[in-house]
């Protein structure tokens, strides 16, 4: 869409960057980002969640190709974002809008730190799912909080949040590494604790249906 909208709008040379996996949502290596359950323990996400997520890059540039919007200026960023966004998106990068859509704790934490900087003053900041996914809008609600950062926040449809930065920050780096030192210290175990959460008992999908 962004890319239709800048062709329309008569500007075909700006810069679009899709950053993006390719491959699903990373498992979790935060205490935040387990799988949410019902108060009678029915597991809320289904069984093939992590697989409904991945979809081949090579899909999306067909797509795009499809739309005939496939082009020199759509740059990709492939890979989880804490290791894609500081290697692949140039440190001179100055950016209009950010949308994030990282659905963890840990994925909009990292696109927050590795993009806020490179958003220019004036533009705009979108977190895509901070009205329906409580971790990413805590993410959200710790970067404004660490950085002092009063921007007011505009709900559009109750799942879609953004505001204009108004002012520049310097980022407070420690926290970010503070968050990537124990994610690396606990992934195996918040790993296997993601995954086994994912195995539904039979009585509680029962109790599901």
């Amino acid at each position: 869409l962004a890319r239709a909208l800048l062709n329309l709008l008569g500007a075909p040379e700006r810069l679009v960057w899709v950053a993006d996996s390719f491959n699903g949502l990373p498992p979790p290596s935060t205490e935040f980002d387990f799988p949410e359950k019902s108060s009678e323990g029915c597991q809320l996400w289904p069984e093939d969640f992590l697989d409904r997520l991945r979809i081949p890059s090579i899909a999306v540039r067909q797509r795009f190709s499809d739309w005939g919007l496939l082009a020199d200026s759509v740059r990709f960023v492939e890979g989880f974002f804490n290791e894609s966004l500081p290697r692949d998106l140039p440190k001179d990068t100055k950016l209009a809008i950010v949308r994030a859509d990282g659905d963890l704790y840990e994925s909009t934490m990292d696109t927050l730190y590795h993009t806020y900087d490179l958003l220019q003053v004036g533009g705009f900041f979108i977190c895509d799912d901070c009205g329906g996914i409580p971790v990413a809008a805590r993410a959200v609600f710790d970067f404004r909080l660490w950085h002092n950062i009063i921007d007011p926040i505009t709900n559009v449809d109750g799942f879609t949040w953004f505001w204009q930065k108004g002012a520049g920050v310097r980022l407070q780096w420690e926290h970010w590494a503070q968050l990537d030192t124990e994610r690396r210290a606990d992934k195996q175990k918040h790993r296997v604790n993601f995954y086994r959460s994912f195995l539904w008992d039979a009585k509680q999908s029962e109790s599901c249906i």
